[in-house]
């Protein structure tokens, strides 16, 4: 019987579900629209992860985390997972609110520079985060409005 560490074998796989259009992802509305059936219509809110290529283009997203109506709590190296399995070269992270209120919260900002911060160590960019008004289909973008949060300094 040895008293060394034991060595574990890990063997990890993603699995694409449906394919999404190769267009660029420019402006926050071309986010919202690759999941806008996984998040305009729910009662709980959601986190999601849109993992982008180094063209911008959509490879796959991912529901990070299910919360109640209020709120969801995301690991922040669980909103990177599927951004490393995907050789994502950047992420955009898109929540809602099934309020469909859009206000930014205390919260959501807090959220925004842990991810922020975590993204310039890992060299995967955060390009935004988006919180998605439910039934609504609006969306506020937190780069354009909270300009400062993404600041890599």
């Amino acid at each position: 019987m040895s008293d060394g560490l034991k060595r574990v074998d890990v063997r990890l796989k993603l699995v694409d579900k449906e394919a999404y259009g190769k267009e660029k992802v420019t402006r926050p509305e071309d986010a919202v629209r690759i999941v806008a059936d996984v998040m305009t219509d729910l009662d709980r809110e959601q986190l999601c992860v849109v993992n982008l290529d180094g063209a911008g283009h959509p490879i796959n997203y991912n529901i990070v985390s299910i919360g109640d109506v209020n709120m969801t709590f995301a690991p922040v190296q669980n909103i990177f997972k599927t951004a490393i399995l995907s050789n994502a070269a950047s992420i955009i992270v898109l929540h809602n609110h099934p309020s469909s209120d859009t206000t930014v919260s205390s919260e959501d900002c807090l959220v925004t520079k842990k991810i922020m911060c975590a993204s310039v160590l890992m060299n995967i960019p955060l390009e935004d985060h988006i919180i998605v008004g439910g039934g609504t289909g609006k969306c506020y973008s937190i780069r354009e409005h909270e300009q400062e949060l993404f600041d890599k300094s």
